[in-house]
């Protein structure tokens, strides 16, 4: 089968579900584009690909390598995109081959041009490479290796006093003409305000409980209570540039919070106003094979920007429907998303089909008209439509349940009872089925529709036709079954899309997708 957009069909109302389909299995040449919410996952674009780390790293590499080549960057924004991606972890460092003293101060240069809030500064670092220091700081780091093997380790402090250099930064900043004295005037004020803690903390902790009540009705600069948390966020400006600086030299560094706080500051004597958010280790590296491996990977970019605003989180299950008449493919088209969803997209994805609700044989028997009800088996009034909606209903909301769904059996031709589990990982659910898109109170719980057609009627109608004649009916049998119930069905489900168009209520995405039928594959 070939699978292809033929049309798309958007409403004028927005929503926050967005998907776009891009579909093709010739081959092995696959894409599958989708923008969106759902239950674990958001996808801004994901091209099907081996996702695995190594693979991924590798793309990405070679994709940022092209656009490198093709691009119209500038030489420091290549050499700087060269760094970041240099820049890894390093665990084994080489004891015996030293940082070159002007390399280590040029480092350290251009540590200090790293940006603080009001350029306080509020944090110091402190540089030790004297082996006798570095034992001790050995032990206080739970001993890690790296402190005793890397030739310079260095303790990033950050100052809870956060205000201490202000003073001197001020005047140096109006005398190099980088303030003036008006703002300078203003910055004093306005750094009073938010950062002045007063005996023991009771400022802060008053102007944080005015201005919470203030921020309720109007927006408000609430100022920090926790001011250890404060000057961390400023001391990891510096880290950053420190490790970047260290990769522009060809060094290595890693960068180590498991340490003990306390022993740290006490081995460098930093006073108690001083915590340590992190230490790091800086030389060159080994070749040991740790060393060697491929640089971690990092979530898709999809999982970490968003355009405006971060998607709801949503506490249920994504539902798709997947609808279209008899003989255009449904279920081949949902096993194929099924394997995009869970193998190339890394989510979790069931199929739930519609025939899994077909009334047992024993109950059309049980109808006013039995011989009708079989003859128009497949028809709207042969389903059990509540025990459908009751079904779907857990499915979308129960999340944390184990959800058992039947199938149908077309050799016996009854449903089998809980033959199809839902696990508590599947996120996304396709359902797939002929009278999904208007059908009672079921198409309201979908949150994307799918439309499957054929270029005409008869093409799918003709796919019907032998799929009943290798259940044994013969050609004239299953010709006569098609236009006394099968061809009607199809004219219904073909309404039931057409209206589905046309309601203006409704703000979720509809796609009408193309089925071309190859190979008898269906």
């Amino acid at each position: 089968m070939k699978i292809a957009i033929s049309s798309l069909a958007r409403n004028k109302r927005t929503t926050s579900s967005t998907f776009k389909l891009l579909l093709k299995s010739n081959n092995n040449n696959k894409t599958f584009n989708i923008t969106g919410n759902e239950t674990k996952r958001t996808f801004i674009q994901s091209t099907i690909l081996n996702n695995n780390n190594e693979n991924i790293n590798k793309n990405e590499e070679e994709k940022i390598k092209n656009n490198n080549e093709e691009s119209s960057f500038s030489t420091e924004a290549k050499v700087f995109e060269k760094i970041v991606l240099d820049r890894k972890t390093t665990k084994f460092f080489d004891p015996n081959r030293p940082v070159p003293i002007d390399v280590l101060n040029h480092i350290l240069a251009l540590t200090q041009r790293a940006p603080t809030g009001f350029n306080l500064q509020p944090w110091t670092a402190v540089v030790v490479t004297n082996p006798e220091k570095k034992k001790e700081l050995y032990k206080a780091s739970l001993s890690q290796n790296k402190v005793i093997e890397a030739p310079v380790v260095v303790v990033f402090g950050a100052n809870h006093n956060v205000l201490d250099n202000r003073d001197k930064v001020f005047q140096t900043s109006i005398k190099t003409g980088n303030f003036s004295e008006d703002y300078a005037k203003s910055a004093y004020i306005s750094t009073t305000a938010m950062l002045n803690t007063g005996p023991l903390c009771l400022f802060q902790l008053a102007k944080y409980a005015v201005t919470s009540i203030y921020g309720l009705f109007n927006p408000i600069l609430v100022p920090p209570v926790n001011m250890k948390a404060y000057a961390w966020k400023q001391a990891i400006f510096p880290v950053q540039n420190f490790v970047l600086a260290a990769t522009s030299h060809g060094l290595s560094t890693c960068i180590m919070e498991g340490i003990d706080e306390t022993r740290v500051r006490q081995v460098v004597g930093l006073p108690n106003n001083y915590s340590i958010p992190v230490i790091v280790a800086l030389g060159y590296p080994t070749d040991h094979p740790i060393n060697n491996l491929p640089r971690t990977s990092r979530l898709a970019p999809e999982e970490q920007f968003f355009d405006n605003s971060y998607p709801t989180p949503r506490h249920e299950r994504l539902l798709i429907a997947l609808y279209g008449t008899p003989g255009v493919g449904k279920t081949t088209v949902s096993n194929y998303l099924q394997k995009c969803f869970t193998n190339d997209l890394n989510s979790s994805c069931a199929i739930i089909p519609m025939d899994g609700f077909h009334y047992y044989k024993r109950e059309l028997n049980q109808m006013d008209d039995p011989d009708y009800a079989f003859l128009r088996r497949g028809a709207p009034f042969t389903f059990n439509d509540k025990a459908f909606e009751t079904l779907l209903k857990r499915v979308k909301y129960c999340t944390n349940e184990v959800i058992k769904a039947p199938s149908f059996d077309h050799h016996i031709g009854d449903p089998i009872e809980e033959d199809i589990i839902i696990q508590k990982e599947d996120n996304i659910i396709i359902v797939e089925g002929n009278y999904l898109a208007t059908w009672k109170n079921v198409s309201s719980l979908f949150d994307v529709f799918i439309y499957l057609h054929t270029e005409t009627k008869e093409e799918a109608m003709e796919r019907v036709v032998k799929r009943h004649m290798k259940t044994g009916l013969t050609e004239e049998q299953a010709r006569k079954r098609i236009e006394t119930n099968d061809g009607i069905n199809a004219d219904e489900i073909v309404k039931d899309h057409q209206q589905l168009k046309a309601t203006t209520t409704i703000d979720k995405p509809i796609f009408e997708i193309l089925s071309i039928h190859d190979n008898n594959t269906l």
